[in-house]
């Protein structure tokens, strides 16, 4: 059944959460608004799915973003396609989805699952991030020469990825790997973190 989003001028599919029809006619107003959240070129720009709005904060930001991601890249729409983009971006992080989230899921477990399976086609299996993540953290420590570090530097990423949910991982892993006795220099060099990134993090995440 296609049913017909006013709010974001598309057609979508209910049952497989795919977004037949877009940009169609805006019903927004034709004025221009110089206020960031009323733009509606940055509306456009970031393209936050509507429907997966109603579970921010219930998940951590960097499963919110990558679900935001997947819908975005495989045009998803609805709840269904909003809850699917979450259960696999959660099961590549290794979160657990907490109580609120699986409601809607179970409420609406024929629907998503149809949407998770055609995302699994899509992008293949849910790899685990984090625990590639944690494999490249070690390996680093070992190509610098300090393979004595790897078990400190995995011990320290570990715990800023539980704190500090709003930075990218290999801006923790740089930070990580500093902390644990690492030049600074041969880890920006080596991660591809900007030295200048490096130095703020040191300061602001919380080890």
């Amino acid at each position: 059944m296609l049913v017909y989003d006013k709010s974001r001028a598309e057609v979508v599919d209910a049952e497989t959460g795919l977004v037949v029809e877009d940009r169609l006619i805006d019903p927004g107003p034709e004025w221009r608004s110089y206020r960031p959240e009323s733009r509606r070129c940055h509306i456009m720009h970031r393209r936050e799915p509507e429907e997966l709005r109603f579970f921010r904060g219930l998940v951590p930001r960097y499963v919110y973003e990558d679900a935001g991601h997947i819908m975005r890249k495989l045009r998803l729409g609805g709840r269904a396609g909003a809850l699917a983009a979450l259960m696999y971006s959660a099961k590549r992080y290794g979160v657990p989805l907490p109580a609120e989230v699986f409601y809607f899921i179970d409420y609406e477990k024929r629907s998503v699952y149809r949407v998770y399976r055609r995302i699994v086609e899509e992008l293949g299996p849910p790899g685990r991030m984090e625990d590639a993540a944690v494999a490249q953290v070690a390996g680093l420590a070992v190509r610098l020469g300090k393979p004595h570090l790897a078990p400190l530097v995995v011990k320290l990423y570990r715990r800023l990825r539980e704190r500090n949910q709003g930075y990218r991982s290999t801006t923790l892993a740089a930070v990580a790997l500093v902390k644990a006795g690492l030049p600074a220099r041969e880890v920006s060099k080596y991660l591809g973190v900007a030295p200048s990134t490096l130095s703020k993090a040191l300061k602001r995440v919380e080890a």
